[in-house]
């Protein structure tokens, strides 16, 4: 294999809704494994009318659903664009967003149509990483340990607060990796009940007090009962969250009981894997004191948050390490950890 180095851009779009992370970065392959440079960060927030279809996508019909895969894959195309010169890239490595996820029934998709990013960037783009590690028997999840592994430090675990909880445990002799529970999707949509898009310095969740028979009840959740691998659909959590918001609590008791909740649960996968270690946490729930304070207390882990470039940009650069993976024809997936049969070198290319 020859060690040349190749540019990717990897684009990220979460279920918070925040908008769409775009890194762009450089790898190379060595003999004792992989380089990876993140270079250049930019976000892009979406236009009102873009956010409101896709906070209703998994509602839309056949047609409109259609639409908006189309149009938002031209949106990241036209992003890439803006931020990133062309002649700076090899190819584009998209997420997409996640809109419907049921690897028991065979299925996951993220929409932002690789043939409508290529056409509006007129570069090659790498997309749908999830199906074939399904098509093998696996989750299509998690995929970013795969990454964490061969670019970042030597930590016991990984931590990822998104809009949903994910946790990691490479480094011991068999890896271990799964959603843990909801995260900023819960939080956000609470901020939302007071017309904040979330709920910046945790000051709703300072404020308020914790619901103690509420917190009971989203302990009894059938999910936290299996086993992993497992893997979390945005409908799973948000249905779990409107069904147990309780009538006239104050927003802020909510937010206080909920980042109560999120720290408990995620505080147990902590103590059930080892009673310390070092962990790594990213995501925007990094930037969240008043959580980030409650797994402190509730664990005996040493928590590193690294700088905020990529605290934000964590899951961008990673799947631009997985595109780039993908065109080297090199697996990026761990089947370890998603349940599948084998490793796949998964995504399709588009070209423009």
């Amino acid at each position: 294999m020859p060690n040349k180095q190749f540019s990717f851009v990897g684009l990220m779009s979460g279920s918070s809704l925040d908008g769409l992370d775009l890194a762009l970065c450089s790898f190379e392959k060595t003999k004792s494994g992989f380089k990876g440079f993140l270079l250049k960060t930019a976000t892009s927030k979406f236009p009102k009318n873009l956010a409101k279809r896709l906070a209703i996508a998994a509602s839309l019909d056949n047609a409109a659903l259609a639409k908006l895969d189309h149009d938002f894959g031209t949106w990241c195309g036209l992003q890439v664009c803006k931020h990133f010169p062309t002649d700076t890239f090899t190819a584009i490595a998209s997420h997409g967003h996640t809109i419907l996820h049921n690897p028991i029934q065979g299925y996951s998709l993220q929409i932002g149509h690789g043939a409508s990013i290529a056409a509006a960037a007129q570069k090659p783009v790498i997309c749908d990483f999830r199906n074939n590690d399904i098509a093998q028997g696996g989750q299509g999840a998690p995929l970013v340990p795969f990454g964490e592994k061969h670019l970042f430090e030597k930590v016991d675990a990984f931590l990822n607060l998104g809009g949903i909880a994910n946790i990691s445990f490479l480094h011991n002799e068999k890896p271990i990796a799964y959603d843990i529970c909801g995260c900023n999707q819960w939080l956000n949509s609470i901020a939302n009940l007071e017309n904040k898009a979330f709920d910046k310095d945790g000051k709703m969740a300072k404020k308020g007090i914790v619901d103690l028979r509420l917190l009971k009840k989203l302990q009894h959740w059938p999910y936290y009962k299996k086993q992993a691998p497992k893997s979390l659909a945005n409908q799973e959590v948000m249905e779990h969250f409107t069904k147990n918001i309780p009538l006239n609590i104050d927003a802020s008791d909510l937010s206080a009981t909920y980042v109560e909740h999120i720290a408990n649960e995620i505080s147990k996968s902590l103590t059930q894997f080892a009673p310390k270690g070092k962990l790594m946490i990213t995501g925007g729930g990094a930037f969240h004191p008043i959580l980030i304070e409650k797994i402190q207390q509730k664990s005996n882990w040493q928590l590193i948050i690294p700088d905020s470039i990529k605290v934000q940009f964590k899951e961008a650069y990673i799947f631009a390490f997985l595109g780039y993976c993908r065109w080297l024809g090199l697996p990026n997936t761990v089947s370890q950890l998603t349940g599948a049969k084998k490793d796949t070198c998964s995504g399709a290319i588009y070209l423009p």
